[in-house]
C-alpha cells in the first residue's frame, strides 16, 4: 500500500512539474491563423493573412468543421486533429489549453509506462520519467509548444499509443471479443487518420504483419488493420498532400533528415541497444517480441530519408517508439545495481536542469507578452519593439540543449507574415496591418 502511494505521488509531482513548465507555452504562428476560417477561394489556411481574403473568427466546433472541410483539400489531410486545433485556437484561452495539454501529457506518460512493461517498481518509474524529460527531443515544440504543434504531435501520439497498446494485447491473445470489434474498428479509422508521421510507419507494419503471417492471422484482427489503413488513406491521399509533397522536396534523398535523426540522443541509444541484443544473441527473438514498435521506427526513418522531410518535429513518432523499445530492453536486461545508478544519474540531471529551463521558458514568454502589450497600446503607428524577444530568440538558439529540446523559438525578422498573422489575431480578423513592423530597436 505504501509503495502504491509513493508511486502515485511521484507521478503526480511529475505531472505538476510538466504543467508548471507548460504554463509558459506561447500562442503563436499557426495558432494565429487557425483561429479563423478563410473563404473557399483562398490558397490555404495561411491565406488568412492576405490583403484581399475574406476571414471569419472560429466561434464554435461547427465553424472548425466547416473550415477543415475546406482546408482538407488545401493544406493537408489531418481533418480530426486540425478541427480540434481550430476549435481550441478560436474558442479557448491559452491557459485553458495548457490545462488540457497537461492532462494529455499525463495520459502520454501513463501509456509510456504501460508500453515499457514496467512492473510498478519505483526505480523503473523514476528511470522512465527522467528519460521522458531528458531524452525525447523537441518537446518545447511538440509537447509544450503552441496549440497547433502540441495537438499535432502530443495529442496524435497519445491517440496512436492507445491504439498500439490495444493492438499488442489483441495480437498476443490472437482474439477479439465480438462486442469490441465495431468500436475498435471505428477507433482504428480515427487513429489512422490523425497524423501521417505516425500512421505511415504503423500502416507499413500492419502490411508486413499480414504478409508474414497470412496463414495464421485472425480475420477480425485483419479487419482492424484494414480500418487503420483506411484511416491512413483518408489522411494521406488528399490533393493537398500532393501539392505539399512538392513543396518539401518530394522523392529523393533528404540529407537534412540525417541531421534531424542524429540530433536525438535516442538514436545513439537505439544503436547501442541493437548492438547489445545482437551480442546477447537474442536479436531475432527481441525483434519478434517488439515488431509493432520496431517496424514503424524503420519505415518512418526510410520515409524521412527518401520520400519527404519537413523538419525535426516530423521525427517525433520515431523518437517515442525508440524510447519505448529502449525502456523495454533496459528493464528486461539491466541488473538492479546498474539500473539504480543510471536512474540516480538521470533523476539528478532532471532536477538540476528543471529550474534553468523554467527560467528561460518564462523569460521567453514574458518577452513575447511584452510585444502583445505594446501592440495593444498601438501608440507607435504600427511599429512595435520586439528587442527583448529577439534577443531571447538568439540566446536560446545559441544554446543547443534548450533550442533542440525545451523551447520552440521563432523570429519576426526578415518576413512580414508573422506580423500580419498576429495583427489579424489581435484585431479579431479586421486588420492584417495593425502591426506594420516588429523591430529590434527600443
Amino acid at each position: 500500500m505504501k509503495n502504491k502511494i509513493f508511486y502515485s505521488t511521484i507521478l503526480s509531482i511529475f505531472f505538476i512539474a510538466f504543467y508548471i513548465q507548460n504554463r509558459y507555452a506561447i500562442f503563436s504562428i499557426d495558432d494565429w491563423t487557425y483561429a479563423f476560417i478563410v473563404n473557399e477561394n483562398a490558397f490555404n489556411y495561411q491565406s488568412v493573412a492576405d490583403d484581399d481574403v475574406l476571414r471569419k473568427p472560429i466561434n464554435s466546433f461547427k465553424d472548425a468543421i466547416k473550415s477543415q472541410s475546406i482546408d482538407y483539400f488545401k493544406t493537408n489531410g489531418r481533418f480530426i486533429i486540425h478541427t480540434t486545433v481550430q476549435y481550441i485556437c478560436g474558442t479557448k484561452t491559452m491557459s485553458q489549453f495548457v490545462f488540457l495539454n497537461s492532462i494529455v501529457f499525463g495520459i502520454f506518460t501513463i501509456l509510456i509506462i504501460l508500453l515499457s512493461k514496467e512492473d510498478k517498481n519505483i526505480i523503473n518509474l523514476l528511470l522512465i520519467l527522467s528519460s521522458i524529460w531528458l531524452l525525447i527531443p523537441h518537446k518545447g515544440m511538440t509537447f509544450m509548444g503552441n496549440v497547433t504543434c502540441s495537438i499535432d504531435y502530443l495529442w496524435s501520439c497519445v491517440g496512436t499509443l492507445i491504439f498500439i497498446y490495444i493492438i499488442e494485447n489483441i495480437i498476443s491473445k490472437n482474439h477479439i471479443n465480438n462486442k469490441l470489434l465495431l468500436p475498435l474498428s471505428g477507433y482504428a479509422i480515427i487513429a489512422g487518420s490523425l497524423q501521417e508521421s505516425f500512421s505511415i510507419g504503423i500502416s507499413g507494419t500492419f502490411i508486413l504483419l499480414v504478409i508474414l503471417n497470412k496463414k495464421n492471422i485472425n480475420k477480425k484482427i485483419l479487419f482492424i488493420f484494414l480500418c487503420y489503413l483506411i484511416g491512413n488513406a483518408i489522411c494521406m491521399f488528399t490533393p493537398a498532400n500532393f501539392r505539399r509533397f512538392d513543396d518539401i522536396g518530394g522523392l529523393g534523398f533528404h540529407p537534412h533528415s540525417i541531421l534531424g535523426i542524429l540530433s536525438s540522443p535516442l538514436s545513439y541509444l537505439f544503436i547501442l541497444s541493437i548492438i547489445f541484443i545482437y551480442k546477447k544473441k537474442v536479436l531475432t527473438e527481441i525483434f519478434k517480441e517488439n515488431f509493432i514498435i520496431l517496424c514503424p521506427i524503420i519505415i518512418n526513418t526510410l520515409f524521412a530519408l527518401f520520400i519527404a522531410y519537413n523538419g525535426r518535429h516530423q521525427l517525433t513518432a520515431i523518437n517515442v517508439f525508440i524510447l519505448i523499445f529502449i525502456l523495454r530492453i533496459w528493464i528486461k536486461f539491466s541488473t538492479k545495481t546498474i539500473n539504480k545508478k543510471i536512474t540516480i544519474l538521470f533523476v539528478c540531471i532532471s532536477i538540476i536542469s528543471y529550474y534553468p529551463i523554467l527560467y528561460y521558458r518564462k523569460s521567453y514568454y514574458d518577452s513575447y507578452m511584452m510585444i502583445i502589450k505594446r501592440a495593444n497600446t498601438n501608440n507607435n503607428n504600427g511599429i512595435v519593439s520586439g528587442k527583448e524577444f529577439e534577443e531571447n530568440t538568439i540566446r536560446i538558439k545559441n544554446n543547443r540543449i534548450l533550442e533542440c529540446n525545451y523551447i520552440a523559438t521563432f523570429t519576426f525578422q526578415n518576413w512580414d507574415f508573422f506580423e500580419r498573422s498576429l495583427s489579424i489575431y489581435l484585431t479579431k480578423g479586421k486588420n492584417n496591418r495593425y502591426i506594420e513592423d516588429i523591430t529590434i530597436k527600443d
